[in-house]
């Protein structure tokens, strides 16, 4: 097993932090069922599953030889979801492809052209109602970094 498997294959462990006897609390491996799926609440305590309604789920995973571990809430299937992120985000790293999730919130890229469509009223922020679809895509375009050619926007690189 060398670094090339590591490389396609990270390994980001879903653990909780709960309370375990008294007032002494430890990151417990989370259950999943046989079909990969996370049991809610359940965590391998001294090699038994429990119920642990108290806690958060973290992920850890280790980044140039050191342990990172970061906390992903309460909710299960958030915190599950939050795991396949990162491991898909760790593959791009190792595998030099550019990744969409990333931590900036850099505006988003739109398919070029794309066509009106026919909106009747709406209230953007402050500004009061927008009664004309060609007034609504033109601050949408403006925003964007569009071009309005003849009832199609263009994006300009």
């Amino acid at each position: 097993m060398g670094p090339s498997s590591f490389a396609k294959f990270p390994k980001v462990n879903l653990t909780k932090y709960v309370r375990v006897g008294d007032d002494r609390w430890r990151f417990c491996p989370i259950v999943t069922s046989a079909n990969g799926r996370i049991k809610p609440d359940y965590v391998i305590v001294a090699g038994q599953p429990e119920l642990h309604r108290e806690g958060a789920y973290y992920i850890d995973w280790y980044e140039k030889g050191s342990r990172r571990r970061r906390s992903v809430g309460k909710n299960a299937i958030e915190a599950h979801a939050e795991q396949q992120r990162h491991v898909q985000l760790l593959r791009n790293e190792a595998s030099g492809s550019r990744s969409c999730a990333t931590k900036s919130r850099a505006a988003p890229q739109l398919p070029s052209p794309v066509r009106l469509s026919s909106m009747k009223c709406v209230t953007i922020d402050d500004r009061g109602p927008i009664d004309s679809t060609a007034s609504l895509f033109s601050i949408f375009s403006n925003a964007a970094g569009l071009s309005v050619s003849d009832g199609l926007a263009v994006r300009i690189s």
